[in-house]
């Protein structure tokens, strides 16, 4: 049986990395059946672009009339994509040529007719393309509670079969979970089936000034305050309150959706994010049964790290004159 493979991708004034993007999804060595991009309202030369890769490859291009935001862009992309799988795209980065069969492959190895999350992980880079740090695969890589702790992944990594983007479609645009469409998804996929993680890198993640998520310090910032905003980019997208309420609006709307065996790590994990101190925090995770004990002592380490370089980025983040 043939499988085919769509390509959700959302634009807004996206002219100057478009073109490259493009490129690399249409230079992969398993070709995507579609590739979908809807425009959130640009003003550049977006539009064009997209028309352009519409008369020479066949690619899909829809343009909203109203805004509607990260969130709810993405779900019309992935909403329109008619294939049994779904990788989710942004504007400006880089696919390495061999993504979608890596990704095709790890699936077929892990959803055995299951709802399933592929999340594969990137290199970091600046706007050139140049890798900002050494790559290094995740510890506890498949951890279901630490999945649900932190998402580790931001969308453009990750890859839905048809099962999961039944359960997860509409994704909400709530207080609670505004612009981050990922984490949803990455909860949904831990909760509801399989998530699995892709210990390889599969395309470069362009950091420049204009990222919708992940954004740079003012390259007129301390040196020291960049570094720090680079290792720390995804780590406090949400602050742990912030996650509290997320989780906890996920867990009251869509629980019917879990599987049994995964409720109870979903309720000790919601436990744990409700203490806004770092002590109450860490005291929480100790007693957390979801979490073995190497899992414990590595939130607690990386979680004052997180906070020692906050603190530093909150030093440094003044613009030099």
């Amino acid at each position: 049986m043939t499988t085919t493979v769509s390509i959700a991708m959302t634009t807004y004034n996206g002219e100057i990395y478009l073109r490259e993007q493009l490129d690399s999804l249409y230079s992969q060595t398993r070709q995507p059946d579609e590739v979908i991009a809807v425009d959130d309202g640009s003003t550049d030369n977006t539009l064009k672009i997209l028309e352009e890769y519409h008369q020479r490859n066949g690619l899909q291009y829809f343009s909203n009339k109203n805004q509607l935001g990260i969130n709810l862009n993405f779900n019309r992309a992935i909403s329109l994509c008619t294939s049994d799988y779904v990788a989710i795209c942004d504007q400006d980065d880089v696919w390495f040529p061999e993504k979608i069969e890596r990704l095709l492959l790890k699936m077929s190895e892990v959803e055995n007719q299951n709802p399933c999350l592929i999340v594969s992980d990137l290199i970091l880079s600046d706007k050139n393309l140049q890798p900002l740090r050494k790559f290094r695969p995740k510890c506890f890589p498949n951890s279901i509670p630490l999945s649900i702790l932190g998402n580790a992944r931001q969308g453009c990594c990750m890859f839905l079969n048809r099962r999961l983007l039944n359960l997860i479609l509409p994704i909400p645009d709530t207080p609670a979970l505004h612009n981050n469409y990922d984490f949803y998804i990455s909860v949904m996929g831990a909760m509801c089936g399989e998530k699995c993680y892709l210990a390889e890198p599969l395309m470069y993640y362009r950091v420049h000034g204009g990222n919708a998520v992940g954004n740079t310090l003012s390259s007129t910032a301390h040196p020291l305050a960049r570094w720090v905003r680079k290792l720390t980019q995804n780590a406090y997208e949400l602050s742990i309150h912030n996650q509290f309420e997320a989780l906890m609006e996920i867990k009251q709307n869509e629980a019917s959706k879990f599987r049994s065996d995964r409720i109870l790590i979903c309720h000790e994990v919601i436990e744990v994010c409700k203490y806004g101190s770092l002590y109450e925090y860490g005291k929480a995770v100790m007693r957390a049964g979801c979490f073995t004990w190497i899992e414990k002592i590595a939130i607690i380490h990386n979680t004052i790290l997180l906070t020692f370089m906050l603190l530093i980025k909150r030093r440094y983040s003044v613009v030099r004159k």
